[in-house]
């Protein structure tokens, strides 16, 4: 059987004082009891770094210099400190009723359809293919790239004008 464990003492150990430290019999003095470890040092108190965030700037493509300052869901200009203009909130709009849904666009493609209606009247264009449909201009003058003044397309633009409006 293992020797029983004896409990510590509760009482401090008595402290000798410092007069009596070179003296044959030495003078002790009364503990102070005290609760719990007495700390050598001043307790050190934790100090947290305060972390300032750049500010959240618009800035322009052309010159990349920034303008305004995102506060808010809104873009304060820089110089004045107008609001210029307040970013749409998903939960402000009245019409958006299912949250689950999001709704992504399409890529923007380029469009190469001419658009409807008419030219500009002083805008100077040719129609090649036109010019060659109805005879005005040979195959061959197309393949060398022959080249008219500015004249002599418009004078064969006008033929092809007058040879549609007779054919249609």
């Amino acid at each position: 059987m293992p020797p029983p464990k004896k409990k510590p003492n509760a009482s401090p150990a008595p402290i000798p004082t410092k007069a009596s430290f070179f003296e044959i019999k030495r003078e002790f003095e009364e503990p102070v009891a005290a609760v719990g470890p007495v700390p050598r040092f001043k307790p050190v108190e934790e100090v947290r770094p305060v972390i300032q965030r750049a500010p959240r700037l618009l800035y322009d493509k052309g010159t990349g210099m920034p303008y305004a300052e995102i506060v808010d869901n809104s873009a304060i200009c820089l110089d004045s400190g107008v609001e210029l203009f307040s970013f749409k909130n998903r939960d402000d709009d009245e019409d958006y009723e299912d949250n689950s849904v999001a709704f992504v666009s399409a890529p923007k493609r380029l469009d190469f359809i001419p658009p409807e209606g008419k030219r500009h009247p002083d805008d100077r264009w040719v129609d090649v293919a036109g010019l060659v449909e109805f005879g005005l201009l040979s195959d061959a003058d197309v393949s060398s790239r022959k080249g008219f003044t500015a004249e002599q397309l418009q004078e064969m633009m006008q033929l092809l004008a007058e040879r549609r409006g007779t054919q249609a």
